[in-house]
């Protein structure tokens, strides 16, 4: 086994009451994918892939091969970035 597939693992999470994560493990945080982020964003996947293309919003994602996935603490970060009325 290769350092990077010793390194993950998988688990879920649940976020309010409909929506449940399938969540990977990496050393540097979970990522999750474009589905499981627009239930927590409540916009559409197609937005996701709008936004990453003309980089509307700084919310990072990595790309592992054709893949996107998002760190939850990125995700976490760019909602409370746009939280009004702190």
């Amino acid at each position: 086994m290769n350092q990077v597939s010793q390194q993950l693992n998988t688990s879920t999470k649940t976020i309010g009451q409909d929506v449940v994560l399938d969540i990977v493990h990496v050393d540097d945080g979970r990522l999750i994918n474009p589905v499981e982020v627009s239930k927590v964003l409540g916009v559409a996947v197609h937005t996701l892939a709008v936004w990453r293309c003309n980089k509307r919003y700084n919310l990072p994602y990595v790309k592992i091969g054709s893949r996107c996935m998002y760190r939850e603490s990125d995700v976490l970060a760019f909602i409370d970035s746009r939280t009004e009325g702190k």
